[in-house]
C-alpha cells in the first residue's frame, strides 16, 4: 500500500471510532442518568488506544502494534455503540418524543 493510503486508512478508523464513541456515550447518557460517567471510564482508554494506534500506523505502516490499537479501539467503540443503541431500543416508548 502507499504512504497516502495508509493515512488514509488509519485516519478513517480513528474517526470511526470517535463516530462510534461519541454515539454510544451520548445514547447512555440519554438512557441514564449516570451512564455519563460510565461513557467516560470506558472512552477515555478506548480513545486512547484508538489515538495512539492511528498515530503508530500512519507513521510506521508495517508495524503491527498500531493496526492491532486500531482493531481494538474500534470494536470496543463498536461494543459501547452497540449496548447503548440495544438499551435506548428497549426503552423506546419512554423516548417516543426523540424518535
Amino acid at each position: 500500500m502507499s504512504p497516502s493510503t495508509t493515512r488514509r486508512l488509519a485516519h478513517g478508523l480513528w474517526l470511526a471510532t470517535g463516530l462510534f464513541l461519541v454515539t454510544g456515550v451520548v445514547l447512555h447518557t440519554l438512557e441514564d442518568a449516570g451512564g455519563i460517567v460510565t461513557g467516560i471510564s470506558v472512552g477515555l482508554p478506548v480513545a486512547m488506544y484508538g489515538t495512539v494506534g492511528a498515530l503508530v500506523a500512519r507513521r510506521r505502516p508495517e508495524n503491527p502494534i498500531g493496526w492491532l490499537f486500531c482493531s481494538i479501539a474500534l470494536s470496543l467503540a463498536l461494543g459501547v455503540f452497540g449496548s447503548a443503541y440495544a438499551g435506548f431500543g428497549a426503552e423506546a416508548e419512554r423516548f417516543g418524543s426523540l424518535l
